[in-house]
């Protein structure tokens, strides 16, 4: 019952108007130890006309702004990096979905969170693990969050900055 009411409080802090009364039925779910992928696909199917693809933006649309939360202050803690997870697995979020579909969206938080890392011309330990929660947050291959990194880099090596202090790999052409 612990389990339900953690994620009866993270659905919760997602409602707004528009998406009050289908996470409410998510939430007594959950609350009911009842939110197994059959019950909540009945839900995101009965308050979505054209189902569950018709609103998948909707429910992207969701995680995305509590991904922008998490990342408020810099830190992604273990608790909100389960969350999000947890999330994406509730509302069919796949690998790849957030790339194909909020490619800028993505590219914006992604350099706003990498232009704080690089700012110092050096990224320490606590940075290259939170590089890698960014890109598991978002479902990013290894090239698509190297590709990301590579401007900011650029400028830290332009800055003065030591490649092998980047936690980067740059290619030729770069």
């Amino acid at each position: 019952m612990e389990t339900g009411k953690k994620i009866s409080g993270l659905l919760e802090s997602l409602k707004n108007g528009s998406n009050a009364a289908c996470l409410d039925r998510l939430i007594e779910l959950s609350k009911n130890s009842k939110l197994y992928r059959s019950e909540i696909d009945r839900v995101l199917n009965e308050f979505h006309t054209g189902g569950y693809e018709g609103s998948k933006d909707g429910y992207q649309d969701l995680v995305f702004d509590y991904l922008n939360r998490v990342l408020e202050d810099g830190v992604i803690e273990e608790k909100e990096y389960t969350n999000a997870t947890l999330l994406k697995k509730i509302f069919r979020i796949k690998e790849g979905d957030f790339y194909k579909f909020r490619f800028d969206e993505i590219k914006q938080i992604i350099l706003k969170q990498l232009f704080r890392i690089y700012s110092d011309n050096r990224v320490d330990e606590f940075e290259a693990v939170h590089k890698v929660q960014l890109q598991g947050l978002f479902d990013l291959s290894y090239d698509q969050m190297n590709d990301f990194s590579v401007e900011e880099a650029k400028t830290a090596i332009e800055k003065g900055a030591d490649i092998s202090d980047l936690d980067i790999f740059l290619k030729s052409k770069d």
